[in-house]
């Protein structure tokens, strides 16, 4: 067997193992706060070609899950509610997709179940097309390490099966810089079209990726600045002139390839659906951003209109989606999303070391990977690192990657959001592909040694990946776990409302108990059989009760932090921080016993049901 088949042998291994076990995992939780309303907004897609709904988020990744969930999903009127709502009724999405969703015939935990299925293909072959970068980079041994390092991270395990966008902007990502360093080394017509449609794909899968084009129009032009000569289609450009020509040609095509594909996703069609009556309400978006911003620069104020129109004003980016708008020259679903993410951007909760801000802290990233990353894999990283920055000039070939996940890195270090590492999937791969080169290159200088240490870096993480399975998403490496995980990051990284099923299962087992519950999460207690009253702030069809008798209190950690939680039943739920829990849950759930001597509580819930960007 040649060195290639055999590394193509090993590789696949990797992938099938990671792919069985991302399925395993996620096949033993329960759907996670967005993913109702991620595949809700395919299947509307897919069967009623009406983009409306989630429109922040914006169609590629989810026709996945609209044609995987099939045509029989949904029944009654699912579609006309959500119509409504795209005609800018008063109810927000969640609210909508609560009464769709926990009462209605729409998604349940199955669809959402079958739904994930293509998203797991999708993190396969993110891993494939990595492995394939590290070969064509440094050969067999980057290829193998590549493809381990990716596809052992928890992160990634836990992404990997969860309908959201953030695995499937990680592939795209990848290869437009794939493409991208290809046609930087030499310009071919496939790696143009490649290159253009990646782009495009991108930005039909996640808003961010506004920062791709500017990107890739840099490194071309910076190739064409190179005094070496560019090798472009069956010539050579090594006069300046030829090759700032070739720089332009592969810009137009790019640029014409990627806004092709972009309006493709959206059936070429500027309107949201079909129905002509769909549109969307510009002025209430815009509205909703000024809101949320003035929110963020005066907390605590009651705001009026007067303090809107007086104190707020669109800003570029907004008044450039506007105007894409107006003139409809790009889909209306698209830009919709683009002004309610550049809201998104603003006061939103961010929880860190304890404690609840109001602001985003430019060390958040960093921090999270130190906590969430497997020691193992902390230490690749680090080493290869270090080897390739020793390597200084040689490592050149490689500024395309090192560009890439510095510059993302650096993007969402300023982002203005902090609710997961998740966020940072996209460069993950990439750091892959660095991490294999790197042992590469040690492996020609000490292959001995580099085998023994990978293999034992290797053995270590595979059992830390064992030990911690199927609890991925709440996955905090040991030093962290030590310390207590809900004492250091929130949200995605901890309680994405993945463990009903945990509770279900702990209820079973403990029948004569009776259940108080405050869920933080996007599923149904009653798909589960679960029996419990809801309290106030649970994110349950029925909540807003005191406990009136002994009893077990069922807590999602998101609100024991109360990162969503108004400030009565912020401090409320706090003072259980400090008590013992008698048992946790995946990670996710406290359990802690109560005795009937608590205060009740008399009022209040979850802010994030209401329409908290609406000024009266």
């Amino acid at each position: 067997m040649s060195s290639g088949s055999r590394t193509v042998g090993i590789c696949a291994v990797v992938l099938a193992g990671f792919a069985a076990l991302s399925l395993a995992a996620a096949r033993a939780k329960n759907a996670t706060v967005d993913e109702p309303l991620h595949a809700a907004a395919g299947w509307l897609q897919v069967y009623r070609g009406n983009f409306a709904l989630d429109m922040q988020n914006p169609p590629l990744a989810k026709y996945l899950a609209g044609l995987a969930a099939g045509p029989a999903t949904v029944r009654g009127e699912f579609d006309a509610r959500a119509w409504q709502y795209a005609r800018g009724g008063t109810r927000t999405p969640r609210e909508w997709l609560n009464e769709a969703y926990f009462t209605g015939p729409g998604f349940g935990e199955a669809a959402v179940g079958r739904a994930r299925l293509p998203f797991v293909a999708v993190g396969v072959a993110t891993a494939a097309l990595a492995a394939l970068w590290a070969y064509r980079l440094a050969g067999s041994v980057a290829a193998v390490v590549a493809a381990v390092v990716f596809c052992l991270d928890p992160t990634v395990l836990a992404h990997s099966a969860v309908v959201k966008t953030d695995v499937p902007i990680a592939f795209w990502f990848l290869l437009a810089f794939y493409a991208l360093w290809r046609v930087s080394r030499r310009v071919t017509a496939a790696d143009v079209a490649i290159l253009g449609v990646a782009v495009g794909a991108a930005l039909a899968t996640k808003v961010t990726a506004v920062l791709l084009p500017p990107v890739v129009v840099a490194v071309v032009a910076a190739r064409a600045l190179v005094p070496v000569t560019w090798p472009v289609l069956r010539t050579s450009a090594a006069a300046r002139g030829r090759k700032v020509v070739a720089c332009a040609a592969v810009i137009a095509s790019v640029g014409v390839l990627s806004y092709a594909t972009l309006w493709a996703a959206y059936g070429f069609r500027f309107a949201p659906s079909g129905d002509p009556a769909v549109t969307f309400d510009v002025p209430r978006i815009l509205d909703a951003v000024g809101t949320r911003e003035l929110r963020a620069r005066f907390p605590g104020r009651a705001l009026t209109r007067r303090d809107l129109r007086r104190e707020w004003q669109p800003g570029p980016s907004l008044n450039a989606a506007v105007f894409l708008y107006d003139h409809r020259l790009l889909p209306s679903a698209w830009l919709a999303g683009f002004m309610v993410q550049q809201g998104a951007l603003n006061n939103w909760p961010t929880f860190v070391l304890g404690q609840l801000r109001r602001e985003a802290v430019w060390w958040y990233y960093p921090f999270a990977m130190i906590v969430k990353e497997p020691l193992p894999l902390l230490c690749i990283w680090a080493a290869a690192g270090v080897v390739l920055v020793a390597r200084g000039r040689r490592s050149l070939a490689l500024w395309p990657l090192v560009l890439a996940v510095a510059g993302y890195g650096l993007v969402e270090m300023f982002a203005g959001i902090n609710i997961g590492i998740r966020h940072l999937l996209a460069v993950y791969p990439m750091i892959a592909v660095l991490s294999g080169v790197a042992a590469a290159v040690c492996y020609a200088i000490r292959p001995k040694a580099t085998r023994l240490a990978l293999v034992a870096a290797f053995v270590l993480l595979a059992a830390d990946v064992a030990f911690a399975f199927p609890n991925y998403i709440a996955y905090f490496n040991q030093p962290a776990r030590a310390y207590g995980p809900i004492r250091l990051l929130g949200d995605s990284n901890l309680d994405w409302g993945q463990d009903l099923k945990t509770l279900a299962a702990w209820q079973k087992a403990h029948p004569a108990e009776k259940l108080y519950l405050c869920y933080f999460g996007g599923s149904n207690p009653a798909a589960f059989d679960l029996r419990y009253t809801g309290l106030a702030g649970s994110w349950t069809p029925s909540n807003g009760a005191s406990p009136d008798s002994p009893g077990i209190l069922a807590i999602s950690a998101t609100h024991l932090q109360g990162m969503y939680l108004d400030e009565q039943l912020r401090r409320i739920y706090a003072k259980y921080l400090d008590e013992k829990p008698v048992e946790t849950l995946g990670g996710s759930i406290y359990l802690f016993r109560y005795r009937g001597k608590d205060p009740p509580v008399e009022s209040g819930g979850a802010t994030w049901h209401g329409d908290g960007d609406r000024l009266e």
